[in-house]
């Protein structure tokens, strides 16, 4: 049995559980919690292009609508999720769509009258082939690639910022949160393991890469398709220690209409602050 104290990944949830041990870990407040801490370089995003990937090309088969197009607040999906990224540090962004909601996305995405540049493009078949898409359409001057699931849309600027920093120091880097339930590995029906929870993390994006590991990483998953459900995985595969920023829960991928009505009760949360 391999040892799952290093860099385990279980997909018992939604999204992916990365086991860490101490060392791996910033807080995102800057607070100390025991864990190595990444310095909070400011000037170190401004000095290389980054460019912000936003994937919207989902089936949605769980929830029976385009949920990247459905409306959040009265404001479409996907436009949470773009206005952020123009908020951050980013330079471009590139919004990846399906062949079905392509025409609806462009046309939100040219009323948002968004200030820096922005791209909308046409997503493949699986996640692998919509990636090398998006990395095809990066501008050549692109030494970050920060990949935001556009169903997370209440992801914060300073999130976004944050993860990019960490990549440039660290070759990678993604946001997550600590589990907060106990976690089993089940097999035929039978649980077979039950990991210690202080190691397990909730992968969330964004996760930001360089340049160098995000090529190594798509010729990976290229070759091995089937095995990956998040590009932090493709670069551990290819030797990246990906590092981790502490996230946000309220950061949520919105998967079921009931992670509707949870997303707009942290808005109206929000404008209440």
């Amino acid at each position: 049995m391999p040892d799952v104290s290093a860099n385990a990944v279980c997909t018992l949830m939604t999204g992916c559980l990365f086991i860490f041990s101490k060392g791996d870990f910033m807080n995102i407040s800057g607070e100390n919690t025991g864990y190595t801490q990444i310095a909070d370089n400011k000037n170190a995003t401004k000095k290389n292009f980054i460019s912000a990937v936003i994937l919207a090309a989902g089936g949605s088969s769980r929830m029976g609508i385009d949920k990247v197009t459905a409306e959040l607040a009265g404001i479409p999906v996907i436009a949470h999720s773009i206005r952020t990224m123009e908020q951050s540090e980013a330079d471009e962004i590139i919004v990846v769509a399906s062949g079905l909601n392509y025409d609806r996305i462009k046309s939100i995405a040219d009323s948002m009258k968004v200030t820096k540049p922005l791209k909308v493009i046409s997503g493949g078949a699986t996640r692998v082939e919509s990636a090398i898409n998006a990395f095809n359409a990066m501008d050549e001057r692109s030494k970050v690639i920060s990949v935001h699931d556009g169903a997370r849309p209440l992801a914060s600027t300073e999130l976004c910022d944050k993860v990019a920093q960490s990549a440039i120091e660290h070759g990678g880097a993604i946001a997550a949160v600590w589990v907060k339930d106990t976690i089993k590995r089940v097999e035929d029906g039978i649980i077979t393991a039950t990991p210690e929870r202080k190691h397990l993390m909730q992968a969330q994006t964004p996760q930001a890469f360089t340049r160098e590991v995000y090529e190594k990483a798509i010729e990976y998953m290229k070759s091995n398709p089937a095995e990956i459900t998040d590009d932090a995985g493709a670069a551990e595969m290819v030797g990246c220690r990906v590092a981790v920023v502490e996230g946000d829960y309220r950061n949520i991928k919105l998967t079921t209409p009931d992670d509707f009505l949870v997303a707009e009760a942290f808005l109206d949360k929000k404008d209440e602050m």
